[in-house]
């Protein structure tokens, strides 16, 4: 156990307390990610209830008289105070098992990398249109949103794989493609009507085309949102819910979004949603800067539940893409290095992972699938699980040529120009 880390009982919490672990474990608990710091009393309340005791970082507390303790300001000359405001709303109703899986992933990737293709090119050709005529045909952008809903509808790893690939995340629509996938399955996950989810996937593959217009085209230029929303307007066949998309995608649930700062449920729900996933996406796949790994940005929207995020809304997304979606790469406490190829529906802590590296960092040639899930039972004393989240291009690891249900060719993992210099040898694929 780390030096920092302090035993304490559940009734003695505090607030701004950061919890670093459990008396049980956190896949039996309400809480998603592991490690949050305590926002409020109804915390304290949840873990009295289920824990005897807790696990609190002494370095990580959050000083109540206004002194951060990761900070050497005080808090209040750091955060604005609309920034921390919560605002407490009706949890949203949603159904479960609304759209079944019909496809097998493996059989979906065909399509769903057809479709990928179209999607880039509608939106490169809207793109290009926009900013030269102030009247542009949405037709086909709107065709292939359609056609994502058809495909994430039957099974959704296949788009989150994709998602995943270096070669996407490069490119310039990337951030507009992905929060329009994380949208759908997400609503998918909600058991959003048809209507929504296509609504939700053509509004957030269109929300930026206002940056065509303006001089910098970094997130940090608000006035976007207003010209996209200018540019959709003058467009024919776009309804007033894809408008709401775009409208809302960057707003906030305590009023402290843009361009207008609404707070509540004047936000409707689908903004909601669209300024949750485009959150998430905007974290894990920045315009600039250092990107966070899936599980550190599902942890910010934890720790903003109530004021960025309505929480159960916050809540069912974690449980929806998971704190290791499909294509992540992680290290296990094996040291072994694997990539999540699958979830375990009610215990996404623990998901399914193909091993690509052994424990000295050598390809492992031939496929082996470690259900973590099955391990916890199976090794209840010392079961193997995930140490930490790696970059995409760790050890030069390439998913684009591994098979979603797990094939491999050995040396299309990114390691055969590696494996040809330290060896002297010409091998090709």
């Amino acid at each position: 156990m780390a030096i920092s880390q302090q035993k304490i009982f559940s009734h003695d919490l505090e607030v701004g307390m950061f919890i670093c672990n459990l008396d049980r474990p956190w896949c039996e608990t309400p809480f998603p990610i592991q490690g949050f710091y305590i926002e409020q009393a109804n915390d304290i309340t949840k873990l009295t209830g289920l824990c005897n005791h807790v696990y609190v970082d002494i370095l990580r507390a959050r000083n109540l008289d206004g002194y951060d303790g990761e900070s050497t300001l005080p808090r209040h000359q750091m955060e604005d105070t609309a920034k921390n405001r919560e605002v407490l709303i009706p949890s949203y109703h949603f159904t479960r098992d609304t759209y079944p899986v019909a496809m097998p992933a493996e059989k979906e990737m065909h399509q769903a990398k057809r479709i990928q293709k179209e999607v880039y090119e509608s939106i490169d050709t809207l793109m290009q249109s926009v900013s030269s005529v102030s009247r542009v045909d949405m037709s086909k952008t709107r065709h292939t949103a359609m056609q994502m809903v058809d495909s994430i509808v039957r099974n959704p790893d296949a788009f989150i794989w994709l998602s995943r690939l270096k070669s996407n995340n490069a490119h310039s629509y990337s951030q507009s493609v992905n929060a329009s996938i994380w949208a759908i399955v997400f609503g998918r996950h909600l058991g959003l009507k048809r209507k929504s989810l296509e609504s939700l996937a053509t509004g957030l593959l269109l929300a930026k085309v206002g940056k065509a217009k303006v001089a910098d085209k970094l997130i940090k230029n608000r006035s976007y949102v207003e010209e996209s929303l200018d540019i959709l307007k003058r467009s024919p066949g776009i309804s007033k819910s894809i408008l709401l998309v775009v409208a809302y995608h960057q707003e906030l649930l305590n009023g402290s979004g843009f361009p207008r700062g609404i707070s509540g449920e004047d936000i409707p729900i689908l903004g909601r949603i669209a300024s949750l996933v485009n959150f998430y996406e905007e974290k894990t796949n920045p315009e600039q800067g250092e990107a966070l790994s899936p599980s550190a940005a599902m942890s910010q929207i934890y720790k903003y539940r109530n004021r960025y995020f309505q929480q159960d809304l916050g809540e069912e997304f974690i449980k929806a893409i998971g704190v290791y979606p499909v294509g992540t790469i992680v290290e296990l406490t094996t040291n072994e290095v694997g990539i999540v190829m699958g979830h375990n529906v009610e215990r996404k802590l623990h998901p399914k992972i193909m091993l690509v590296l052994d424990k000295t960092k050598s390809i492992v040639r031939r496929k082996i699938i470690l259900d973590l899930l099955q391990e916890r039972h199976n090794h209840k004393e010392n079961p193997i699980s995930i140490r930490r989240t790696l970059p995409l291009d760790s050890f030069a690891l390439d998913l684009s040529q591994i098979s979603i249900s797990g094939r491999k060719n050995p040396w299309s993992l990114g390691l055969l120009a590696w494996f040809n210099q330290w060896f002297g040898t010409d091998l090709e694929i």
